[in-house]
């Protein structure tokens, strides 16, 4: 219990005055070592993870961290100093564990509903799709529409971000795939670290 208080303090403590890839580290760090340190399923793929195990993998933010900058009105990632971006770009409520290859090929598109079966990968049991188009999109597999939802809808209501055209989707994905049991887990430990929850995962019951 020490621990999760300390834990407490330190980020109530950085969390407004983030202003620098140093403090953004640390809550790297945490993320691995409080939120994913145990048994998990990564997030595009729902690979199994034991006992915190992380190899070849990284984390994604569901919200881009380009878009952030973009909305701020930052030339690069590199010159954006404002401390909402790095407010944003710690927030663990936006941060997963997926594979490196499904991130990288996401990167910073937006979600959508593709029309039709357009796997990316010869993965079988990962449904990742993604078209090629001027405006791709990458369509994630049902089971964690509502979670990536819930995300983004999180972001645009705390840090007031625009939405890019997707907030009837976000709406739509929140609605029909509701909060698993592994999410209020997730969303519980992220509430003890960072002082508040995400008010768009309510448990039903």
């Amino acid at each position: 219990m020490f621990k999760y208080l300390t834990l407490v303090v330190f980020f109530l403590i950085i969390q407004p005055a983030l202003a620098d890839s140093s403090s953004h580290k640390k809550i790297r760090n945490i993320f691995w070592s409080k939120i994913y340190n145990n048994d998990f399923k990564t997030l595009y793929c729902g690979l199994d993870k034991s006992g915190g195990l992380r190899v070849d993998l990284e984390i994604a933010y569901i919200y881009p961290a380009s878009w952030v900058a973009k909305s701020l009105g930052c030339k690069s990632l590199k010159e954006c100093k404002q401390d909402k971006y790095w407010q944003a770009l710690s927030d663990l409520h936006n941060l997963w564990p997926v594979q490196k290859k499904f991130n990288a090929s996401r990167g910073d598109l937006a979600f959508g509903e593709i029309v039709g079966e357009k796997p990316w990968f010869k993965t079988p049991v990962c449904d990742f799709e993604r078209t090629t188009s001027k405006n791709a999109v990458v369509e994630p597999r049902d089971e964690i529409k509502g979670q990536i939802a819930r995300s983004f809808l999180y972001m645009v209501h705390w840090y007031d971000l625009p939405t890019h055209n997707l907030l009837p989707l976000m709406v739509k994905w929140n609605s029909e795939h509701p909060p698993t049991k592994e999410e209020i887990e997730r969303q519980e430990k992220i509430e003890v670290i960072q002082g508040r929850k995400n008010p768009f995962i309510i448990k039903v019951d």
